[in-house]
C-alpha cells in the first residue's frame, strides 16, 4: 500500500441541523444560496464614495433614480434590504433611501454622514489608522511568532482499525495536539474513521512500509490539524532485516513561522525475545544518523514512541548521537488498575532541547479498565516547543 494522504469523509446534513441553519437563514449542505435578483438590477458608475467634485456630483444626481433599482457606487459590505428601498450599509456611509426622496436630499444626507468632525472625508481614515498601528505591529508581530508553540505528541494506538474502538474518545484525545504520530496502526480505515470525527483543518497521513509483526501487519500513521503543514515524507529507515517493524519519519514545517522538524515513529518489537529486542534498540543510533543526514543535518529531529524499554542506559547508541530523553520518568503504559512500566518515550536532536517548553505525559483517563480495551493500553507522550525563529 503506498503511502499518502487520508481524506476527509464528509456525511450529509441531517434535518435537524437543515432545521436550525434554515432558521438562521443559512443556506444548508442540500440547497445553493440563491443570488438576490435586486443586486443583479445594480449598474455600477464609475464615481466613487469621498469624493465630491461638482461634476462627479452632477453625475450622481443624473444617475440616482429611486425606482425599482438604482444606479449607485456601494461600498464594501453591501446588502441589498428590499426592493421597495434600498438601504446601503458601508463603513462610512448608512444611507436609507426612501421611495420618495429627492436625488438632491439624497446626496445631502450622503455628503453629511460621510465626514468627520473636522469637516474631511472619513474615505481618509483606514490608511490614517493604518499608518499609525504600523509600527505598533511591526513589534507585535516577531513578538507573537516568538511565542508560538507546537504540540507534538506519539501514541500507540492499539491495533486502530483492527478491532472495536471507541473513535469518538480516541478523537478527542488526539485533537489535545497539532501532530501526532501514532503506532500500531493495522488499517488506512482506522485512521479514516477517527479523521472523520476530528474538527475541520485536521488530515492524516499513512505508511508504506507493512512489516509483519507478531501478530499482524502493523502501519504508523501521522495526524496533523491546520496549524502544520506535511512538507515531506521520508519514508521507512532501510533494511528490513534490522527492525520487525522499520521506524518511519516525516518532516513537518509550522505555518507562518521558518520552524520545520523530523518526527520519527518507533514501535520497538519486544515480543522476539531480550535478545532481538536489545539489538533493535542498539540500531536506534543509526536510524537517527539516517534521518538526520537525510534533512541536511540541521539537529531537527524528535524520535519517539513505544520502545518496549524502561531502562536509560538501553539507548546509549542513541544518546551518543546526541538524542536527548525529555520526558519524565513516569509510566506510560495503562494496567487494569492504573499507569504501569515506562515504555514510551521521546528523544531530541541537541538543537531542539531549548525550545522544549514541556513534555509529560498524557493521562487523559482514571476508567482503566474501560479505556484499555476500548481505546489504547497506552497514554499518549506529548513535548510543547517553541517554533519562533
Amino acid at each position: 500500500m503506498g503511502s499518502g494522504h487520508i481524506r476527509r469523509v464528509d456525511h450529509d446534513v441531517n434535518d435537524a441541523q437543515i432545521a436550525v441553519r434554515g432558521a438562521f437563514g443559512l443556506p444548508t449542505a442540500r440547497e445553493k444560496p440563491k443570488r438576490s435578483a435586486a443586486k443583479e438590477r445594480i449598474a455600477m458608475p464609475e464615481w466613487r464614495l469621498g469624493q465630491s467634485s461638482g461634476e462627479k456630483a452632477d453625475r450622481r444626481r443624473n444617475s440616482c433614480k429611486v425606482q425599482q433599482s438604482c444606479l449607485v457606487k456601494p461600498g464594501k459590505g453591501v446588502q441589498i434590504a428590499h426592493r421597495e428601498g434600498i438601504v446601503l450599509f458601508d463603513r462610512r456611509l448608512h444611507v436609507e433611501i426612501a421611495k420618495d426622496h429627492e436625488p438632491h436630499e439624497l446626496h445631502e444626507r450622503e455628503r453629511n454622514q460621510s465626514r468627520g468632525r473636522n469637516g474631511r472625508y472619513l474615505f481618509w481614515s483606514a490608511p490614517m489608522l493604518t499608518r499609525r498601528l504600523l509600527p505598533l505591529a511591526l513589534v507585535l508581530v516577531p513578538a507573537f511568532l516568538s511565542a508560538q508553540v507546537v504540540r507534538i505528541a506519539s501514541y500507540n494506538v492499539a491495533g486502530l482499525g483492527g478491532q472495536r474502538k471507541d473513535y469518538m474518545t480516541l478523537a478527542k484525545v488526539i485533537d489535545n495536539f497539532d501532530v501526532v504520530a501514532a503506532e500500531n496502526v493495522k488499517s488506512a480505515g482506522g485512521l479514516e474513521k477517527v479523521l472523520s470525527l476530528l474538527a475541520d483543518g485536521w488530515e492524516a497521513a499513512i505508511s508504506d512500509n507493512e512489516q509483519e509483526g507478531a501478530k499482524y501487519s502493523e502501519f504508523f500513521g501521522f495526524f496533523y490539524n491546520e496549524r502544520v503543514q506535511l512538507y515531506r515524507m521520508l519514508g521507512p529507515y532501510p533494511g528490513d532485516a534490522q527492525f520487525s517493524r522499520p521506524p518511519y519519519g516525516a518532516n513537518f514545517k509550522v505555518k507562518g513561522s521558518s520552524f520545520s522538524f523530523n518526527l520519527i515513529a518507533c514501535h520497538i518489537d519486544s515480543s522476539k525475545g531480550a535478545q532481538a529486542h536489545e539489538a533493535e534498540i542498539d540500531r536506534l543510533g543509526a536510524v537517527y544518523k539516517y534521518f538526520e543526514k537525510l534533512t541536511g543535518n540541521h539537529g531537527i529531529t524528535i524520535m519517539a514512541g513505544d520502545f518496549g524499554e524502561e531502562r536509560m542506559r538501553a539507548f546509549h547508541s542513541l544518546t551518543d548521537e546526541g538524542g536527548e530523553q525529555v520526558l519524565p520518568l513516569k509510566a506510560t503504559a495503562m494496567g487494569s488498575s492504573g499507569a504501569k512500566r515506562n515504555d514510551d518515550h521521546i528523544f531530541v536532536s541537541p538543537g531542539l532541547r531549548a525550545r522544549v517548553e514541556k513534555a509529560d505525559v498524557l493521562y487523559w483517563t482514571r476508567d482503566w479498565g474501560g479505556s484499555r480495551s476500548t481505546v489504547s493500553d497506552h497514554f499518549p507522550v506529548y513535548l510543547v516547543l517553541k517554533a519562533g525563529r
